[in-house]
């Protein structure tokens, strides 16, 4: 798949099995994680190639 634009804004559930050069994630939740928030957050962080930003 490859996309045409500088900016990609994506829900984490559609990010499973792309690669990004920069991701940026937002975590709401105050470190309390449920088992499928766990897997999602760990989608997330791993989708960055290059640089991974998280605010917290």
């Amino acid at each position: 798949m490859r996309f045409n634009k500088k900016l990609v804004v994506i829900p984490v559930y559609m990010a499973k099995g792309l690669e990004f050069d920069s991701v940026i994630v937002i975590n709401k939740i105050n470190n309390s994680f449920t088992k499928s928030d766990k897997y999602l957050m760990y989608v997330a962080l791993t989708r960055a190639q290059h640089k991974l930003i998280i605010y917290n």
